[in-house]
């Protein structure tokens, strides 16, 4: 499962470098990453950009370093254009999910375990994810939260996001069927009970597909 996701992970990262680096290009010229204006955070940035365009800039930085270049980025109009690009309703959520995918990567480059691991960097689940497809306790919060089941459905949304063709959860789902007996709660997933309660999940560890 995590050369799947790792798979899933270089989309998203390579398609998030592209998106960035286009608006900020023609938003704000070539080499206007290299102005502290444009910054939130502008001792973050200042004299730490080699002097090339911002395409070449962002192809090299880590995908760490992208997530808080993303969040430090001043104009709300430009996080809005970003994040429009991935259907995604409100400025903080980007931002939010990019730093939580770049601390993902770097557990499948470090080959850590992603079973039953608590994950140490959340982000902010958008409402429409939440409102389809994870349960909640009685005291109204997320099961699972802080585990591997939301960044499985955000990687498949943002994935579908880019190519509406996507098959990489029927993929996931198929190589689920081949390990049925693996603690699936373990990984933040609702009951199989509590499977038939979501409006069509498109991650289902049940299936038998």
């Amino acid at each position: 499962m995590r050369l799947h996701l790792a798979g899933a992970l270089d989309i998203i990262e390579i398609s998030l470098r592209g998106t960035i680096a286009y608006r900020f290009a023609m938003e704000h010229g070539s080499h206007g990453h290299l102005n502290p204006d444009n910054y939130t955070f502008k001792d973050n940035y200042k004299g730490d950009w080699k002097i090339v365009p911002i395409w070449a800039a962002i192809e090299v930085i880590p995908f760490g370093t992208l997530s808080v270049f993303l969040a430090s980025i001043k104009s709300n109009e430009d996080k809005k254009a970003i994040s429009h690009f991935y259907k995604l309703p409100a400025l903080h959520l980007l931002p939010s999910i990019t730093r939580h995918l770049a601390y993902t990567r770097n557990l499948c480059a470090h080959h850590s375990r992603l079973w039953n691991r608590h994950m140490r960097v959340p982000f902010t689940i958008p409402k429409f994810i939440m409102k389809q497809h994870c349960i909640k306790d009685e005291n109204n919060q997320i099961i699972g939260d802080k585990k591997l089941y939301p960044t499985l459905l955000i990687c498949d949304y943002l994935l579908k996001t880019i190519d509406p063709e996507s098959q990489w959860s029927k993929k996931l789902n198929r190589l689920f069927a081949k390990h049925p007996h693996i603690d699936f709660q373990a990984m933040g997933f609702p009951t199989k009970r509590e499977y038939a309660s979501l409006s069509n999940p498109p991650i289902n560890p049940y299936s038998e597909k």
